[in-house]
């Protein structure tokens, strides 16, 4: 039987976006006593964030919180929310290489994501999403990565597998639970690694098929 993969499937914050000037963070960072390491962990891990990654609540809440833990006033937050994203690119390049896949495969986009960022992702780059056939943010559905039951909605979207799709992430948790889940993987470290690895996995199941 043929076992070939047939899905590709891609996180977004750290993959598809990444935060390529740190300075404005480190800036946000100095002017409030802290670390760089230290505000990601507000910002990204605090128990508020968690809860607008399921969608329990909305993302202005959330950086209701993150303000209160550093001792800002709610006048300053915009600005400072401004200043926060304003080092993140969206890696063009490497979504024009997942476009030239659409046509041979089915292409997903699986995102740890708070409530509203669907609506502002496709503000700033309205053809971001052009080139998924399905995406899922957790905050819409209520579960996050690394659930296996995420796994099962993205799959069901794409109407595929869990052993002939392939899972791009770069956090080593959701990998784990992407391939416990019975999906292929591979972390993403860098653009021109990830479309190696990815390559060279697809060209082997090619060569794989045409030996056999």
């Amino acid at each position: 039987m043929d076992r070939g993969i047939i899905a590709i499937i891609w996180d977004m914050g750290g993959v598809l976006m990444r935060t390529e000037n740190r300075q404005p963070r480190n800036e946000l960072a100095q002017s409030a006593g802290i670390s760089y390491e230290e505000l990601d962990q507000i910002v990204f891990a605090s128990a508020s964030s968690l809860q607008a990654e399921i969608g329990a609540i909305w993302d202005e809440e959330h950086w209701l919180n993150v303000a209160s833990v550093l001792g800002l006033s709610r006048a300053v937050l915009p600005q400072f929310i401004e200043k926060f994203w304003s080092g993140d690119e969206l890696d063009l390049q490497l979504l024009g290489w997942i476009s030239s896949l659409e046509n041979q495969y089915k292409i997903g986009l699986l995102s740890n994501a708070w409530k509203g960022t669907r609506a502002s992702l496709l503000s700033r780059y309205p053809q971001f999403l052009d080139p998924f056939h399905a995406a899922i943010f957790s905050a819409e559905v209520g579960i996050r990565k690394p659930a296996a039951q995420i796994f099962s909605l993205i799959l069901d979207k794409l109407n595929v597998e869990a052993d002939k799709a392939l899972f791009v992430d770069d956090f080593a948790a959701n990998i784990i639970g992407a391939r416990a889940a019975g999906l292929q993987a591979v972390q993403f470290k860098n653009r021109e690694q990830v479309i190696k690895d990815i390559s060279a996995l697809l060209q082997g199941e090619q060569d794989a098929k045409m030996a056999g």
